[in-house]
């Protein structure tokens, strides 16, 4: 049961010239490798290609593209901290939904690096169907609730 769609933003072909220039690509979660992928596909990808995670690494492995990942716990400071952005500045694109976290992109901005948020895909919420409601509803009272992300906490609690 979520309470999110997940869907790309319209125009991501639009991004290629930025896509095509740059020196290297992250990217945050295999939602976007989904949504800019398929997109993507024959265009020159950067030299460097990051996941984020070993779920998007898994991603761009299914669209063939090999990638570098950084250590646990797999979140921004991790990929801040890669070897990969020690050497001379260039231009890289972080790829993200909208309202991505922008530590990676502020960090290597004051690096010297021409660091870019590029949003691929959007979250919106769906209303529960009337059965799905009630699944929730017998839910209630049990001590354990896993949530991926503050925005579906939110999204789950105004759809209930």
């Amino acid at each position: 049961l979520c309470p999110l769609r997940i869907a790309p933003v319209p125009g991501l072909a639009d991004c290629r010239e930025r896509f095509e220039n740059a020196d290297a690509v992250v990217f945050a979660s295999s939602n976007g490798v989904r949504a800019l992928a398929p997109v993507a596909g024959a265009w020159r990808w950067p030299p460097v290609v990051v996941a984020q995670g070993p779920g998007t690494a898994a991603a761009l492995a299914w669209f063939g593209r090999a990638s570098t990942m950084p250590a646990t716990p797999y979140d921004s400071e991790a990929t801040v901290a890669m070897p990969e952005w020690s050497g001379p500045p260039g231009v890289v694109l972080r790829v993200s939904g909208e309202s991505g976290r922008e530590l990676f992109v502020e960090t290597l901005r004051a690096r010297g690096w021409v660091a870019e948020p590029l949003v691929a895909y959007r979250r919106t919420r769906v209303p529960l169907s009337g059965r799905d409601r009630a699944r929730w509803r017998g839910w209630r009272g049990r001590r354990l609730l896993v949530a991926t992300s503050g925005e579906t906490l939110r999204a789950l609690h105004a759809a209930l």
